[in-house]
Order: structure tokens, then C-alpha cells, then sequence
């Protein structure tokens, strides 16, 4: 059984499956459970220290309810027949938690009228049911696009519920769900976005809601990220650009567009609109969120031009009173040159002083840097981390007498992580943490990593190649390829920047789909996921101590 398996896994290498060990990071996993024949497994949902909610769902017809306790153990189940609860037009359903509740979502479709919307149920821990009757949230005014109108710098992003967008303010008090409506004109020149925005409270009564017509057309703007806060006040990151497509005004050097955030409070439909200036930096990616303290930050990547990769990231603060933005911990963190050439081929490292030595500066970056979470300490330090990642895409086609046919194929690169730890005194320090991983999709669920803070210090996890534990700074790290085994490796990395590798162990004994960046927060400094194969489930946990 995959338990057992497991079990002999963590104490072959030196680790308790109970957590009595007292290392520092030690993985725990549940025995092996089943749930109902044609039910779909989710995400665990932590709930403090009642316990670990796993969730499976036949459609929107029935959920099956597991409670674990924090030991791993079940409790308790109970299957729910929903269906009679919700609308006959609901689909895509999916289970968040918010604060200290728990709702089902789901898009309710109405054919007749071309419209549609967005219905919740609640769920009752102590019973283990939910509501026996749906509430509807919001309605749209016609077809809404199926495609997300989330952008992140060229990047297309999938809707969480169909083609609705969720995101939660940082206590988890206010849920804003957004979707685009269909254009009714087909020129992006001449069509301004319809944008559907609609902000809840815990209890999922609203605060506000509207359709808001942006206020540029689709060929100048693209939307890139959303924020709320706790206040209700959302926060949409554009990239506007300077001419009126994004062709016009190109140049090599300087980029033809800028950022924008706009301020939506809820009482109007104009926003207010706050221009990011970056000192002659050219902002390459970029993303808003808000604070514990309900500081609403702008933090990305930027190159010293348009032609140059990734040179270091940037971080800013609003000022409410103002409304503008301002560099916030120094607010420019330049990655060094010689960590960039750190644990790297030597052909590789030839090329790239090749590079150093054309450049007008001497100076080199990154490419395809991704950010993938931002970290505000108690202290107001900041902790960013990014990955190279990228998706290349090949089309082959095959001539025959009888015709031609075309295949397209994909690989998946998830390579080196780079950290950013920004003081508030502006002092810094850049990590560098190679990795090389690939997969023959266009996805690679195996790849990336994921990662979790306690006190001070950042703990990050990834799947290795085990030819790399030993590896030197004048060599690059070996490949992990996906579905070939690998050493799941942890990363802490202190205050100072101080580094200590741990390896958890071969990922291929586990007997399952073991996918480091499905793990989700456990609620007790630890990392959770439910791992199956065929039938079987399991719940891991990995624990910071």
C-alpha cells in the first residue's frame, strides 16, 4: 500500500512518519482512504485546529466530506446530496474557504436570456452538510467570455470558476469575483472592455458590484492583475499603451506602453487612476496585492531597457492620502552579475561573459523570470520569489501524396529560483537557488516549487535531480525530468540569507502523483496535499518545526 510504502521511505532516510523526530522539517501521511466511485478529489482545506476538510464532488450533484485531524487521522465522513440544493443550471462548481467559513461555488448558466452568474452554499463543519438551499450573488446583463480577462504580461490565465475570477483580501473578509463580458464590437480598436467586478463580505452579503466599462479600448489596455482589500476597494493593475494598438510607437530600447493602477471604490464607475513611473526602468512583469497592514504594494520584474532581460525587481507602496506610488524598501533590487553566473556550464558561463562584455553597462539579467509569491514579514521586510519558466511550443508538418497533416508538441522549463529579501532599513540581499526541471507537456504539474515562511525564515520545496546534491557553484545543476524519479529537496533560507539543504527523500517510492506546487497552506507551519492513485488517497504534510 502507498502507506507502507511511505513509511519505509521516511525511515530509510532518517525520518518519523508520527513527526517525533525533532528535525526540523519531517513529512507525515495519513493512511490510504477511499472516496465515492466517479467523485473528483480537491484540494485539502486546512481549518486550524479542527482539523484538514477533504472535499470530493460527482459534479454539482453530490460532495463527499472527509474531517482529518491535524495528526492525519479521520474523524469523521459524510456524503451530501447537493443537487436539489442548487439550481439545474449550476456547473463548475468549486469549494473555498473564507476566513473561518467554508462555501461551494458554482456558475449558474441561463440559456434562455444568454446570462449568467454566480450561486454559493455554505457548509456546516459540525454537521458536515451545507445549506439546503443556494444563495444567488450576482446575475450578468448578457454572454459573458469564457476566457479570463486576467493577463500577466503576455501570459493567459484560466478564470477559477469558468470564466469568473476570484480573489480574497488578505483577512479573507471581502471575495471579489470578476469576468469580461462579450464584446459587442469585434475591433479592439473601437471596443472597451466590459468588466463584471463584485465584492462580498464573509458572510457573502455584497458590498458592491457593477459591470464597469474600462476606460480605454481592448487594443490599449490589457488587464493584468486584481487586488481587494479588506475595505472593499479593488484595485485593477493595466498596462496601457502609448499609441492606440500595441504595435504603435515600438521601439528597441523604450517600451511604447506604461502601468496604471485604478482605484475602484464602489461608488462610481470611473476610477481613479494612478500612473507607475520606475525612473527609466522598464517594467517586464508585475502584480498588486495588500498587506497585513492593508498597504496596497505594486511588485514585479524590470530591464534597464526593452531588449534587455530581467535586471532586478521593484517594489511600490500607495500612499492613500496622495494616491501615489512610491519606492518602498529602497523599492530597486538589482540582481548581481556574478550570482547570475553562478551554477552554470562552462560553456554557458563563456556565453554569458560574452554578453557582460557588449553591453554598454557590463550588466547582465534573466530571462523568463516568473514572480510566483511575495512575502511581507511582521517587520515590513519583504521576501520575493521568481522562477524561470517558460512554455516552447513546436509545430511540425508532415507532407505526403495523400495530403499534409500537422502535430504540435510542447516542452515545460522550470529552471533556476531567484529570492529577493528587501529590509525595511533598504538594505538587501539576492538568492540564487539552481534547479533544472522539464517535462514533454505544456504544463509540467511535476515542476516549480512552492514554498512557505515561518518567523523569518523561508522554506522552499522542489523536486531534484539526484545527481545534484552535491553540486558546486562552477557547475549546473542536472536535469530533473518529469515522471523519473527525483529527490523532493527543501531550501531554507534565514534571515541573513544563509542556506541549509535538506533532501526529504526519492519521490518515485511514493508510489503516486507526487506534485510539489499542488500543496496548499496546512494552517499549522505546514504544507498539505491529498496524493492519489487509482482509488487510494492519502494526505501528506510537510512540517516546519
Amino acid at each position: 500500500m502507498l502507506r507502507q510504502t511511505l513509511l519505509a521511505l521516511l525511515t530509510g532516510i532518517g525520518l518519523s512518519a508520527s513527526a517525533q523526530k525533532t528535525d526540523e522539517i519531517t513529512m507525515r501521511q495519513s493512511q490510504d482512504f477511499e472516496t465515492p466511485g466517479r467523485h473528483s478529489i480537491n484540494e485539502p482545506v486546512a481549518y486550524g485546529n479542527k482539523g484538514i476538510f477533504q472535499f470530493s464532488n460527482k459534479g454539482a450533484k453530490s460532495v463527499h466530506v472527509q474531517l482529518f485531524g491535524n495528526d492525519l487521522k479521520m474523524i469523521k465522513e459524510n456524503t451530501d446530496e447537493i443537487k436539489s440544493s442548487l439550481s439545474e443550471h449550476a456547473n463548475n462548481p468549486i469549494i473555498r474557504r473564507m476566513g473561518d467559513k467554508i462555501y461551494l461555488f458554482v456558475r449558474d448558466v441561463y440559456r434562455d436570456t444568454k446570462t449568467e452568474g454566480v450561486s454559493a452554499l455554505e457548509f456546516n463543519p459540525e454537521t458536515m452538510r451545507f445549506e439546503q438551499k443556494d444563495k444567488k450573488l450576482f446575475e450578468s446583463s448578457s454572454r459573458v467570455a469564457f476566457w479570463s480577462s486576467r493577463f500577466f504580461f503576455g501570459t493567459f490565465s484560466f478564470g477559477d470558476l469558468g470564466p469568473y475570477s476570484m480573489n480574497f483580501s488578505k483577512k479573507e473578509s471581502k471575495v471579489l469575483f470578476t469576468y469580461r463580458l462579450v464584446p459587442e464590437k469585434r475591433n479592439q480598436k473601437e471596443s472597451h472592455d466590459e468588466i463584471g467586478m463584485y465584492v462580498f463580505d464573509q458572510s457573502l452579503n455584497k458590498v458592491w458590484g457593477r459591470e464597469i466599462r474600462m476606460p480605454y479600448t481592448e487594443a490599449k489596455m490589457d488587464n493584468l492583475d486584481y487586488a481587494v482589500t479588506d475595505e472593499g476597494i479593488v484595485y485593477l493593475l493595466a498596462r496601457v499603451y502609448e499609441g492606440e494598438t500595441p504595435r504603435e510607437k515600438r521601439s528597441r530600447t523604450a517600451p511604447n506602453y506604461h502601468i496604471e493602477v485604478f482605484r475602484y471604490d464602489g461608488q462610481s464607475a470611473d476610477p481613479q487612476i494612478i500612473q507607475i513611473a520606475l525612473d527609466g526602468y522598464v517594467p517586464k512583469t508585475a502584480r498588486v496585492f495588500e498587506t497585513l497592514q492593508g498597504e496596497i504594494l505594486v511588485a514585479g520584474f524590470y530591464a534597464k531597457a526593452l531588449n534587455k532581460p530581467t535586471d532586478g525587481s521593484f517594489v511600490l507602496s500607495l500612499d492613500e492620502t496622495s494616491k501615489k506610488m512610491s519606492l518602498k524598501n529602497g523599492g530597486i533590487f538589482e540582481i548581481p552579475s556574478e550570482l547570475i553566473k553562478s551554477f552554470v556550464s562552462s560553456r554557458e558561463l563563456r556565453r554569458l561573459e560574452r554578453k557582460e562584455n557588449r553591453d554598454e553597462e557590463n550588466d547582465l539579467g534573466v530571462e523568463n523570470l516568473n514572480v510566483r509569491a511575495v512575502y511581507i514579514l511582521k517587520d515590513g521586510t519583504i521576501k520575493m520569489l521568481a522562477e524561470e519558466y517558460q512554455v516552447v511550443e513546436r509545430t511540425t508538418t508532415t507532407y505526403s501524396r495523400t495530403g499534409s497533416f500537422t502535430t504540435t508538441s510542447y516542452d515545460t522549463y522550470a529552471d533556476d529560483i531567484f529570492v529577493i529579501n528587501a529590509s525595511p532599513d533598504g538594505k538587501y540581499w539576492v538568492r540564487k537557488i539552481p534547479k533544472a526541471q522539464h517535462s514533454r507537456d505544456a504544463y509540467g504539474p511535476e515542476l516549480s516549487f512552492n514554498s512557505i515562511v515561518k518567523g523569518n525564515d523561508l522554506y522552499v520545496f522542489f523536486v531534484d535531480n539526484k545527481r545534484n546534491k552535491d553540486l558546486q557553484k562552477d557547475e549546473a545543476p542536472k536535469t530533473h525530468q518529469q515522471g523519473k524519479g527525483g529527490y523532493l529537496t527543501a531550501v531554507k533560507l534565514d534571515a541573513l540569507g544563509n542556506e541549509t539543504r535538506t533532501y526529504l527523500g526519492e519521490i518515485d517510492e511514493f508510489e503516486t502523483n507526487f506534485y510539489i506546487r499542488y500543496f496548499v497552506d496546512g494552517d499549522q507551519d505546514n504544507l498539505i496535499y491529498t496524493a492519489r492513485r487509482r482509488r487510494k488517497n492519502s494526505l501528506i504534510s510537510i512540517d516546519i518545526h
